[in-house]
């Protein structure tokens, strides 16, 4: 190897380039490349199908705990009210019919704000 001092111009100075290295193969899409790349990407989607199993698992159970205690509350409300003082709780996302009248507006609240 040539010293800083030997050195007569920059063709001297080994590069790179000039030693013909290369950081990647040269032959494009090797088998065993490729082999190695599906085997990690397989292994990769296998595990986060696992994860996504198991996120589902848990949002099953959960949404079958909030059934029950919703019936449950349903069904004490109903033990509670006499029957015919108040009509059976409608369900979540039914617009009320024109026939039961308007629903009761609630005043409006205020507020100060600062700009």
């Amino acid at each position: 190897m040539k010293s800083v001092v030997d050195v007569k111009g920059l063709g001297d100075i080994r590069t790179a380039i000039s030693t013909r290295s290369r950081s990647a193969s040269r032959h494009k899409g090797t088998p065993y490349l490729e082999i190695m790349s599906l085997g990690m990407q397989k292994l990769r989607l296998s595990s986060e199908q696992e994860r996504l199993a198991e996120r589902v698992e848990r949002v099953d159970a959960r949404l079958g705990e909030l059934r029950c205690a919703l019936q449950e509350r349903l069904t004490m409300v109903a033990e509670e009210s006499p029957a015919g003082s108040n009509p059976q709780p409608r369900p979540a996302g039914i617009p009320r019919s024109t026939e039961q009248g308007p629903a009761r507006s609630r005043p409006w609240k205020t507020m100060a704000v600062e700009y």
